[in-house]
């Protein structure tokens, strides 16, 4: 009767280790990816940028721009507006320049889950602006991450 106790009790570990993929194996092709988003947002790669963000990102909440994903000319001007806020957010954290890129990579703050990830970083508060968290929520599809909603918020407002 201890028997199978005991050997349950020592592969639960390796099963639960089995559930999904490890969060330190996916860390550095995700950091990789945001390397190249940012610099294809730095250089204003139109094609490459909205190629790593998701149509239907930045609708969340939004039934009237969801509407818009159904049809090729809604879909465009989502994918364009996609990429504008992306320029813009980066713009307003202060990567502009390559060497901003390097920065901004060791100042995000990664959280993965299975094939999904949270990716926030903060842009400080300038003259009038209020600090502000950007949130990407990324996932893992088969050609590799991809932006699927992002966001800001004012700092303190969680």
């Amino acid at each position: 009767m201890r028997r199978p106790l005991i050997a349950a009790a020592l592969l639960s570990p390796l099963l639960f280790a089995a559930c999904g993929p490890n969060p330190g194996e996916l860390e550095p092709g995700l950091r990789d990816m945001l390397r190249d988003f940012g610099r294809s947002i730095i250089v204003n790669d139109k094609e490459k940028i909205i190629s790593y963000v998701l149509p239907s990102a930045g609708q969340r909440e939004n039934p009237v721009g969801a509407k818009d994903l159904d049809t090729a000319e809604g879909r465009e001007r989502i994918m364009e507006g996609n990429r504008r806020w992306c320029r813009k957010t980066f713009k307003d954290a202060g990567i502009v320049e390559e060497k901003d890129l390097e920065t901004f990579l060791q100042a995000l703050r990664i959280g993965i889950s299975g094939r999904d990830a949270m990716v926030t970083f903060e842009i400080a508060a300038e003259g009038r602006r209020a600090a502000e968290i950007v949130t990407f929520r990324m996932t893992l599809t088969e050609r590799g991450w991809r932006v699927f909603d992002y966001y800001r918020e004012m700092k303190g407002m969680r």
